[in-house]
């Protein structure tokens, strides 16, 4: 027998009480719940977008909106009012933690939204780029040079540097070799077959007339010809670009000590660095120069450049490692040999202790 249907159940049908619904409200009922749920999906979709886009982005003055940065209002106004710059980071991050790049003098730059002697308040800050933390202050050359020359001048000092040989692979290398010497000696060696490929180079080709040169590349700003003389004519680089070279690998130490007196660089020796100096072949002053041009001018040099890396000195001597010949602690006498560092512009480099370089 079939049962009774109560008809106060079957008009709650729809919201599935009593009897069964029809195939047809059944479809109703679903497309009555999808539509429900498409109009709440997008009611939370576009209040989600629009908070995301309150808490990630705002407009300043009618400008264009820019991400924000948690950037708290103390580190907005730098210590003292002064303005801090941090220099770019180079291509050969063999060692880290350091800045690269040299900073004589104060640290200087700018802040934005902050004018000189005084901070001005206003209602909005400009932080359309992040603000570079604070450097600290990096000495000067001659303030390194004070702190080393702080002790008396001995009469004798020596540096024992394990030898380099330039020879077979860079019959023009003498200066990246003296410098693999340099870097060695302060516990960061580089081969110098790395610092062949890395060192800078002024490319400007080679122009002979007559069996003489006319126009080459200036040693100033990299090293010119072929390093390694096998199919090339090569000359050298100068302390310039070879100075930025240790600033690539040890940010921040690379001191061109370039017209110093030579009591500064024995004054280095002794308390323990050694020092790259430019002399020439024979350690003697020489007659043999020429003038080429370069895109930057004219200049004049001697095929009898050479480089070498002062590790020694006494009263009338002083010692080299030579990479010419792979000899260490190689003793030269002193007076022609300061003629010939005068003649070659009393160039010299060195790598400052990293306590005196940091502090």
């Amino acid at each position: 027998m079939q049962r009774k249907t109560n008809r106060r159940f079957s008009e709650r049908d729809n919201y599935g009480y009593g009897r069964r619904p029809s195939a047809n409200r059944r479809t109703k009922r679903r497309q009555h719940k999808r539509k429900v749920m498409t109009a709440f999906s997008v009611l939370a979709g576009v209040a989600l977008s629009y908070f995301a886009v309150v808490q990630v982005y705002r407009v300043t003055d009618g400008q264009h909106s820019r991400p924000l940065r948690p950037v708290s209002k103390a580190s907005l106004t730098p210590a003292n009012n002064t303005s801090v710059k941090v220099n770019k980071t180079t291509s050969l991050p063999v060692a880290t933690g350091q800045t690269t790049g040299q900073t004589t003098g104060q640290t200087t730059g700018q802040t934005t939204g902050q004018t000189t002697g005084q901070t001005t308040a206003s209602t909005h800050t400009d932080i359309s780029s992040p603000l570079p933390p604070a450097v600290a202050k990096l000495p000067t050359r001659q303030e390194i040079l004070d702190k080393m020359m702080k002790k008396p001048l001995p009469s004798f000092a020596l540096i024992h540097v394990p030898a380099q040989s330039q020879l077979p692979q860079l019959k023009n290398g003498c200066e990246v070799t003296s410098l693999s010497m340099l870097l060695a000696s302060v516990n960061h060696p580089v081969s110098k077959m790395t610092l062949a490929e890395e060192q800078p180079r002024d490319k400007t080709p080679l122009v002979m007339k007559n069996n003489q040169i006319v126009s080459w590349g200036n040693p100033n700003v990299g090293f010119v010809g072929s390093v390694s003389g096998t199919k090339y004519y090569g000359f050298g680089i100068y302390h310039g670009p070879l100075t930025k070279l240790v600033n690539q690998i040890l940010p921040n130490r690379g001191l061109d000590l370039t017209g110093s007196s030579f009591d500064e660089l024995e004054a280095i020796v002794a308390g323990g660095t050694p020092v790259e100096v430019w002399t020439t072949f024979t350690f003697e002053p020489t007659n043999d120069w020429i003038t080429w041009q370069t895109p930057e001018g004219p200049i004049r040099v001697t095929m009898q450049e050479h480089a070498v890396l002062l590790v020694g000195f006494s009263q009338n001597d002083v010692y080299i490692n030579n990479p010419a010949n792979g000899i260490a602690a190689q003793k030269v006498p002193l007076k022609p040999f300061l003629e010939a560092w005068d003649q070659l512009g009393k160039q010299a480099i060195t790598i400052a202790p990293e306590q005196y370089a940091t502090s």
